[in-house]
C-alpha cells in the first residue's frame, strides 16, 4: 500500500489515525493493542499505556530514542518488549500493530491459524500465518516466542490464548495486512457455522485480477481533473460508506460509475477512508489498449460495461457473510424474503478465476436478470442502473447472507416457494413493474 499523503504525516500522527481506525472498525477495544513505528533514526514511535484507543491524540504517542531517553507525557505500552524484539529479529520490518479483534482471538483461543488457502489474494498480502506459544504479557519469553516467528519469515502471527500481531513496512502496510486477516478469519469461522470451508482450486492463470493495475500512469496522461466532479464525489462517498459498514476492507473494494465515454474507477492502492475525489482515475471505454491495461480489476470494469449498456456502476468487494458462502460447500439462497430476491434474485457462484479465464463470457453473465455474481474464495460482483442501486444490492446481499448464518444456527432456514417467487417476479420483475428502486435523500 503507498499513500505518500499519509506517510508524510509525523510518527506520532500516524499512529493515532490508524488506532483510531482499527477502533473505529471493532477491531480492538477502548484499552487493548498497541501500534509502533520504528523511525529512521532507530526511535521506536508506540502507542500509550492506559489511554482511549478510540480518541488517542498524537501528542499522546511516546518516543522511545536510540540513547535510551523516553519523551511523551504518557508511559509506553508494556508491551513494547516484544516490539523491539520482532524489529530486531526483521530489520526491514518499520511498524507493527498488536491488537485483539474478534475473530482472530477466536483463533487464538481455538490455537489455530487461519487458512488463507481458501483466500488466495488475502494470503498473497498475509503471507502464511505465524503461531506463537502463550507467555505473560509484557514478558520477555513473549518477546522471544514472537519474533521467533517472525525470524521464519511471517509477517502476521496469532498469539495463543492473547490475540493476533503483523508487522508491515510502513503502518499502512501493517494496518492493511492486519485488517485483511481478521476479514479472512471472520469469513472462515462464519463459513465453518454453515457449512464446511473449502480449498480454492486455483491455476496459474486462473487469478480474478493479476497483478495491480496501474492504470494512474496511463491516466496522468490526459488530465482531466474537472471532469466527471458530481460522480467523483458520489464514487468517493459511497466507497467509505462501503468501509464504514464493513463491507470491504481497506483495499479490497474496486467501484466503478460510468461518466460520459468512459468510466470513473478508484485506484486500488489508496484506502477507502482516505480517498478523495481528486484520486479517481477517469478511463475511456474506446481507449482499451491504452488505459486498460490487461490486468487487475480495471479490465474486468470495462469489459461489464462494453456488453452491458444499461449497467452504470459494478462493484467487487468481499463482504464477510457473503464470502462464508463463497468458500464453503454451501450455497447462499436468496429467496429468503421479498427484498433480497427481487433485488438481487438467484446469485451464481463461478469458479475462482473464471474473470481471467474467459472475460467475455463473464461479462456477459450480467444483466437484468442476472444484477449480482459471486466468484468464489474471491469477492461479490454487483451492478445497477445507479450507484445507489448497486451499492444497495451489496448492502442487502450482506444482510441476507448474515440472515441466512443466523438461521442455520437457530435451527434451519425455510426459503420461500417457487410459487411466492414467481408471483413476486410478475409483480415487481415484469416489464412495466414498478420493481423496488432507491433514490438520493
Amino acid at each position: 500500500m503507498e499513500s505518500p499523503q499519509f506517510n508524510d504525516l509525523p510518527a506520532r500522527d500516524q499512529i493515532a489515525e490508524i488506532c483510531r481506525h482499527i477502533y473505529q472498525a471493532g477491531l480492538t477495544t477502548t484499552s487493548g493493542g498497541n501500534l509502533s513505528l520504528l523511525d529512521k533514526d532507530g526511535t521506536i514511535w508506540v502507542s500509550p499505556a492506559a489511554v482511549d484507543k478510540g480518541r488517542l491524540r498524537g501528542e499522546n504517542v511516546v518516543g522511545l530514542y536510540p540513547d535510551g531517553s523516553v519523551r511523551g507525557s504518557r508511559n509506553p505500552s508494556s508491551e513494547v518488549p516484544f516490539h523491539r524484539a520482532i524489529y530486531r529479529a526483521r530489520p526491514e520490518l518499520r511498524a507493527i500493530i498488536h491488537a485483539h479483534p474478534p475473530a482472530l482471538v477466536a483463533f487464538s483461543i481455538a490455537r489455530r491459524r487461519p487458512d488463507l488457502a481458501i483466500l488466495p489474494e488475502t494470503r498473497a498480502v498475509c503471507g502464511r500465518v505465524g503461531f506463537a506459544p502463550y507467555a505473560l504479557p509484557g514478558s520477555k519469553e513473549l518477546g522471544t516466542g514472537i519474533a521467533a516467528e517472525f525470524e521464519k519469515g511471517h509477517d502476521a502471527v496469532i498469539m495463543e490464548n492473547h490475540g493476533a500481531v503483523v508487522g508491515g513496512r510502513d503502518l499502512l502496510d501493517a494496518f492493511e495486512r492486519f485488517e485483511a486477516l481478521e476479514f479472512a478469519a471472520r469469513i472462515e469461522a462464519a463459513a465453518a457455522s454453515v457449512g464446511t470451508p473449502v480449498m480454492a482450486q486455483t491455476g496459474p492463470n486462473d487469478r480474478p485480477s493479476s497483478d495491480t493495475w496501474d492504470a494512474s500512469q496511463e491516466a496522468a496522461k490526459k488530465p482531466r481533473a474537472n471532469s466527471c466532479e458530481h460522480e467523483r464525489e458520489i464514487l468517493v462517498r459511497l466507497l467509505k460508506r462501503a468501509y464504514q459498514q464493513g463491507l470491504t476492507s481497506s483495499l479490497a473494494c474496486s467501484m466503478s460509475l460510468r461518466c460520459n465515454n468512459g468510466f470513473l474507477l478508484n485506484p486500488d492502492s489508496i484506502p477507502c477512508w482516505q480517498v478523495a475525489p481528486r484520486d479517481i482515475l477517469q478511463l475511456d471505454l474506446d481507449r482499451q489498449e491504452n488505459e486498460i491495461a490487461a490486468r487487475g480489476h480495471g479490465t474486468i470494469h470495462h469489459a461489464i460495461y462494453a456488453h452491458n449498456p444499461d449497467i452504470q456502476c459494478v462493484v467487487i468487494a468481499p463482504p464477510p457473510h457473503v464470502m462464508a458462502f463463497g468458500v464453503s460447500d454451501v450455497t447462499m439462497n436468496m429467496r429468503t424474503i421479498p427484498e433480497s430476491w427481487i433485488l438481487l434474485q438467484d446469485i451464481p457462484a463461478v469458479d475462482y478465476g473464471a474473470p481471467g479465464q474467459d472475460l467475455e463470457a463473464f461479462a456477459r453473465l450480467f444483466g437484468p436478470e442476472r444484477p449480482a455474481v459471486l466468484v468464489q474464495h474471491q469477492a461479490l460482483y454487483v451492478t445497477g442502473a445507479t450507484p445507489l442501486q448497486a451499492f444497495d444490492r451489496l448492502e442487502v446481499a450482506e444482510l441476507s447472507a448474515r440472515a441466512l448464518i443466523m438461521g442455520q444456527q437457530l435451527g434451519g432456514v425455510s426459503p420461500m416457494d417457487k410459487h411466492q417467487v414467481e408471483a413476486l417476479r410478475r409483480r415487481f420483475l415484469a416489464p412495466g413493474s414498478p420493481g423496488l428502486t432507491v433514490s438520493e435523500a
